[in-house]
């Protein structure tokens, strides 16, 4: 599965990287910003995008998830955010096909080694 991660911290960015990478998937870019994700998207055709729920400069990850979802609908898109709520307001907006944090652990934990359980 080919995964794109948008997040503003880099330090996060990096350790979702490299977790990601470490069980077993590809990822094929990483975007601090709403216009480097896009760039993105279109070069490499995501199965996947981690987006964090407020970049930098205050950008929402939805307003980007929604240029995502124009762009490519089939796309699946996970809000990983310390803000309360955000997850589940996208999931309304999007009927489901934003998903949660907890949404993403379920999808990965059949990659995950017993000893990380």
């Amino acid at each position: 599965m080919k995964v794109l991660i948008v997040e503003d911290d880099q330090i996060y960015r990096e350790g979702m990287e490299w977790w990601l990478t470490e069980i077993g998937y590809e990822v094929v870019g990483s975007a601090a910003n709403g216009a480097s994700a896009m760039e993105l998207l279109w070069q490499t055709h995501p199965d996947l995008v981690t987006m964090d729920g407020e970049l930098e400069h205050k950008e929402s990850g939805l307003a980007v998830a929604r240029r995502i979802r124009k762009e490519d609908p089939k796309v699946i898109i996970v809000i990983i955010s310390a803000t309360e709520g955000l997850a589940f307001e996208g999931r309304s907006i999007y009927k489901g096909d934003i998903e949660s944090l907890e949404s993403l652990r379920g999808l990965l934990a059949a990659q995950l080694p017993l000893s990380s359980r």
